[in-house]
């Protein structure tokens, strides 16, 4: 008897009736009409406004039809086995074959009502049916465990089972396994298989005819299972340790050691559909490409990770010519070698005027994953300059400063010899200094301004700055030429620091919080032990007097800001030499 609620009538049930026919629709609704207290009806067109309904309504019974407009029933019935794997489904076709039968036991359908359709037989298939799904599938122990229950009670049954959207069927007579089959395979192959299916949900359906076609006893074949499943779990987690190892390596840039191990994954578990997606990503050519993500989507169609990937293959090989491919070190998208930002995510992949210049629209979800990525591959290893460039890039599309000149600086200094990655650095600094989006017209460059320049590594300067990203500059432009660079933020922790440690240098803004930077000054240069170290003062106000109050208070030059970092490396160098 169906479920009942306190009231003494049956829970709440919703039935989904989806067909192109008005008439039969109609006639459904009708003939359940006696039922409107207990039983609310949905109706669809096709598949596609069925979908709508099961994913924004509670549904335990969907009648369909096969024939349909949009989306016919067996992609509808596909789409319940795979997310809904539950729900109660009755079929109705007025097509009726052999054919569809077959393909509908396949499907964990065991028959379907012909059009036109008996009302009254209907009717009583849909109570039933909402009876079976109020009791679902059997849970609480693994399909072996249930089949040697079913052997020592000598239970006679069809024994249907459901994982990840693959269907078998066990029929048994007096205990006795005589037939299996799934969509491939029949009789012993097809018991061995689904039994050793990982958590294979299980619903008793009526005995179908079936021919004794299996003769080894039920315990030598859970054996068999037991023995391919320890198998299969070997294998995957021998393939599931490259897999992990080469997108870790893939993440690093460290393409051809990724490329190895990811060809043996597909190698050992062609099945696995990660291992071709991650394949796609390290491979250079665009034939092997496309051939990795078609099987990606033979294995996994629906996987959105997979559907995407085959979404940036198709937008990009219009666009791209014969050549070497590079990937957005963010998205992932396929790339032509020249191109400066990623028409996918919207992320410049070079610090240029063009992008310094340009309003930021880089997607924002994308470089905070790219982020997180980077920051991993760091933690593995410290020294990948690659990762340290693509970290700062991410920052600096995103407008933060300080973080992508810190870590333009480390891809630097653990890549000195990357003359690529200086004038990176040296433009960023400029541009950032200057505050001129459009720096790279003037004729010098940074790189030349310093080559004339010899650090002395013993020097040490003291930045008094309250902008994080001034000290960022002025530490990255000092720091390139081996000086050793204190920061502070104010007046208090100035005077801190110099008890700890005599610069040979100060840098002092004027305008600072607590102390304004001519009280540090004056208080510099009451102390005997201080009055003798050079300072340059450092203040956005160009204006006559505040230049005569700076050298009134002893300072020895006065730097205008915005300024080119040339010219803070030119008077710096002059009193560190």
């Amino acid at each position: 008897m169906l479920n009942e609620n306190k009231g003494g009538l049956p829970a709440s049930k919703t039935v989904l009736i989806v067909d192109d026919e008005e008439a039969i629709v109609s006639t459904i609704e009708e003939a359940l009409e006696d039922y409107k207290d207990w039983i609310s009806v949905l109706t669809a067109e096709n598949g596609k406004e069925a979908i709508e309904h099961l994913n924004t309504s509670k549904v335990d019974l969907v009648l369909t039809d096969l024939k349909m407009p949009e989306m016919d029933g067996f992609e509808l019935l596909a789409y319940i086995s795979r997310y809904f794997s539950n729900l109660a489904v009755l079929v109705m076709t007025g097509f009726g074959s052999s054919a569809i039968t077959t393909r509908l036991e396949h499907m964990g359908i065991p028959n379907y009502l012909d059009k036109p359709i008996n009302l009254n037989a209907l009717v009583d298939r849909i109570l039933i049916g909402l009876e079976d799904s109020s009791k679902g599938y059997l849970n609480g122990f693994s399909l072996a465990n249930f089949l040697q229950a079913v052997e020592v009670e000598q239970k006679t049954m069809s024994i249907m089972a459901n994982s990840k959207g693959k269907v078998g069927y066990l029929h048994i007579v007096n205990g006795e396994l005589i037939n299996a089959d799934t969509k491939s395979l029949k009789g012993e192959a097809a018991a061995v298989e689904i039994i050793s299916w990982e958590d294979a949900e299980i619903k008793i359906v009526n005995l179908r005819s079936e021919d004794k076609k299996i003769d080894t006893p039920l315990m030598n074949i859970l054996l068999e299972a037991s023995r391919s499943n320890d198998e299969k779990s070997e294998a995957a987690t021998g393939a599931d340790y490259l897999l992990t190892e080469a997108i870790r390596k893939a993440e690093a840039h460290r393409f051809p050691e990724a490329k190895e191990l990811l060809a043996r994954v597909v190698s050992e578990t062609p099945r696995n559909h990660k291992g071709w997606l991650w394949y796609a990503r390290v491979l250079g050519d665009m034939e092997a490409i496309k051939t990795s993500l078609n099987n990606a989507a033979k294995i996994s169609p629906q996987n959105a990770d997979v559907i995407e990937e085959i979404n940036k293959f198709n937008q990009a090989k219009r666009k791209i010519k014969n050549g070497s491919i590079l990937r957005c070190p963010f998205c992932w998208y396929l790339l032509d070698a020249k191109i400066l930002n990623c028409p996918s995510c919207g992320s410049f992949l070079t610090v240029s005027e063009t992008f310094l210049a340009c309003t930021k629209h880089a997607d924002k979800a994308i470089l905070e994953s790219a982020i997180e990525r980077y920051q991993r591959v760091l933690q593995d290893d410290s020294r990948n300059f690659n990762a340290q460039y693509n970290l700062g890039l991410a920052y600096i599309n995103q407008e933060m400063w300080d973080e992508g000149v810190n870590h333009l600086s480390s891809a630097v200094r653990l890549s000195p010899e990357n003359k690529f990655l200086s004038e990176q650095l040296n433009y960023l600094l400029k541009y950032i200094a200057s505050g001129d989006p459009f720096v790279s017209k003037r004729k010098e460059s940074t790189t030349d301004s310093q080559s004339g320049k010899t650090a002395n590594k013993e020097k040490t300067v003291l930045v008094v700055e309250d902008s994080s990203t001034t000290r960022a500059v002025v530490k990255t432009t000092l720091g390139q030429m081996g000086y050793r660079v204190v920061e502070a933020v104010d007046g208090l922790e100035a005077l801190s620091k110099l008890s700890a440690v005599k610069p040979d240098l100060i840098l002092l803004d004027i305008i600072l919080p607590k102390m304004d930077g001519y009280q540090i000054l004056a208080t510099i240069k009451k102390k005997q032990a201080l009055k003798d170290i050079p300072v340059i003062m450092l203040t956005a106000k160009d204006k006559m007097m505040d230049k005569v109050k700076g050298k009134l208070a002893g300072s020895n030059e006065y730097l205008t800001k915005p300024f080119d970092p040339n010219e803070l490396l030119d008077v710096a160098v002059k009193y560190l030499q």
